[in-house]
């Protein structure tokens, strides 16, 4: 992530004044479906709702799923994505979740240190940036 500072700040200010003036409809799809309120997004609502649902496509499927929800003009095709990435985003939390306590019991039972590694061939490319942070 960026700071927010400088021209950071004014694309980050200026997007979201957009999102929360117009929405496009698989933006405003989404934003029901996790529960937010459309004109009250700000940085954190991004970075830890709607952001990590459009990631989840790209994690543990194909991204162009987002992209498709993002240019769709067809209010069943948006609610129906909306669904999708609602579902692959709480799978990629329960992943996560699953391949973090793996590792950590790996590293116990090896008595790895101070070098933290562990392998799981099993996991998706997408979730092990997640857990190894």
């Amino acid at each position: 992530m960026m700071p927010l500072l400088g021209e950071n700040r004014y694309l980050a200010k200026q997007g979201l004044k957009l999102i929360n003036e117009t929405p496009r409809l698989g933006v405003r799809e989404m934003i029901t479906q996790a529960g937010l309120n459309i004109g009250s997004l700000d940085t954190e609502s991004i970075s830890w709702v709607i952001a990590p649902r459009l990631n989840a496509a790209g994690r543990l499927a194909h991204a162009m799923t987002s992209y498709k929800l993002l240019m769709t003009d067809s209010v069943r095709e948006a609610q129906e994505l909306s669904i999708w990435l609602e579902q692959k985003n709480t799978e990629r939390r329960r992943l996560t979740e699953k391949v973090l306590v793996k590792a950590r019991e790996q590293i116990l039972a090896e008595g790895i240190s101070p070098l933290l590694i562990a392998i799981d061939k099993d996991c998706p490319a997408g979730i092990a940036g997640l857990v190894a942070s």
